[in-house]
């Protein structure tokens, strides 16, 4: 087919050629790669966040939870949500207004949370007042223990391409060096740390609501998140972690 849609001669087929049989499509148990060795069937990726049909709120289904999700965007289905779900405990129909006036009530006892992002500089230095000072670094030790060898020879090269093509004016400008950086210090530290091998990098991690001393309630993604992987499988020989 070109680009203006047109259907190409050679590649008109009969309505009988069209019919096509789902037996045809079906995976084949194995199949063959190169140097003559055959790959079993394809297995699953052990490391998805949910297996097809969990929900830490059983009987609530992940389809369940989406929905939900998406009810709660908007404050009109979250009032009609709640009073459906009063209207089958209790087999009465709340009143509207009453029903407002107990979901403000419930709201105003809670604590007041807000976002990772929405802190500022003075959160900060009260999350970590620090000191002040040089940095002194020791780079004969830093050379010993993490040798030029160590460094892929592509590090420099796509830090050059990204500082080139991505717009720092924005914090998500930003979040490309940042995650650059990560990634090859995490695969720095898988070869020279013993036990590292299923260390990953996971970005827009969602943490529950904790309280924080001075700052108060701090609920939200973290941009990025170094940790290690269940499994023991080495993840530098897996192409992919979902």
């Amino acid at each position: 087919m070109d680009l203006g849609g047109r259907l190409n001669p050679q590649a008109r087929t009969s309505k009988k050629q069209q019919h096509w049989n789902s037996a045809s499509f079906e995976t084949p148990p194995s199949r063959h790669v190169s140097g003559g060795r055959a790959a079993g069937p394809f297995t699953p990726s052990p490391f998805k966040g949910s297996s097809p049909g969990y929900s830490p709120y059983p009987p609530l289904s992940e389809n369940h939870l989406k929905r939900l999700k998406d009810e709660s965007k908007r404050t009109d289905s979250q009032v009609r949500l709640l009073s459906d779900v009063y209207t089958m405990l209790s087999g009465e129909t709340p009143d509207h207004a009453n029903l407002i006036d107990c979901l403000a009530a419930v709201l105003d006892s809670r604590p007041v949370s807000r976002t990772f992002s929405a802190l500022t500089a003075d959160d900060y230095l009260r999350l970590n007042p620090g000191e002040s000072g040089l940095l002194i670094c020791n780079y004969e030790l830093l050379h010993d223990q993490i040798p030029d060898s160590y460094i892929p020879n592509d590090f420099w090269p796509s830090l050059q391409t990204l500082r080139e093509t991505f717009s720092r004016h924005l914090e998500t400008g930003i979040r490309q060096i940042i995650g650059h950086f990560l990634a090859y210090a995490v695969k720095i530290a898988r070869k020279r740390f013993d036990g590292s091998d299923r260390l990953v990098v996971q970005s827009e991690f969602d943490l529950p609501e904790v309280e924080v001393p001075e700052i108060g309630n701090v609920r939200g993604p973290l941009d990025y998140l170094t940790c290690s992987a269940a499994g023991k499988v080495p993840m530098g020989k897996c192409a992919t972690i979902v």
